[in-house]
């Protein structure tokens, strides 16, 4: 019989360190949701949706009824005031991250619409879909963003 024993101790202290730095995912949630919230942005000023096609560009009408003043005739894209842009925040806790914004319109640009959709007489025509939130899955740049926090988080629980 051949009976070989292997001295664990450190692997165990790692592990508890790991069990421990699992059990606190708060900052790198939030971490996570700071990132996700910047890459939004990005398509922003991009103009395209998170798997990189380009938003459609608005329409003559679109571009007439901007409103005066600073940005008046520009041709950004979801861009007349900025409120949407500048609405995403996200919510961290120790289990999830939930990133979103409170503005009313974000679905109608999110997902399109077609004229008459929300109500008869609404003086404007069909606007098209320009996502700004991935639908299924995180564009692989930003899985692999989430996937480093996460690395460095439970390094920094094992050094």
């Amino acid at each position: 019989m051949i009976n070989i024993q292997l001295d664990t101790s450190e692997l165990d202290r790692s592990l508890s360190r790991l069990r421990q730095a699992a059990g606190n995912l708060h900052p790198p949630l939030d971490a996570i949701g700071d990132a996700l919230e910047n890459h939004i942005a990005l398509l922003f000023v991009d103009q395209q949706s998170p798997s990189g096609e380009p938003w459609k560009p608005l329409s003559n009408t679109a571009l007439q009824r901007r409103r005066q003043g600073n940005g008046a005739g520009d041709a950004q894209i979801l861009q007349d005031s900025g409120v949407l842009k500048n609405s995403f925040t996200h919510y961290a806790d120790n289990q999830s991250v939930e990133i979103g914004t409170a503005v009313e319109y974000a679905l109608t640009h999110q997902f399109g619409a077609t004229k008459g959709q929300y109500a008869p007489g609404v003086p404007w025509g069909d606007i098209p879909a320009r996502p700004f939130m991935p639908e299924e899955n995180l564009p692989p740049d930003w899985e692999n963003e989430v996937m480093d926090i996460l690395a460095q988080h439970l390094d920094g629980a094992l050094s």
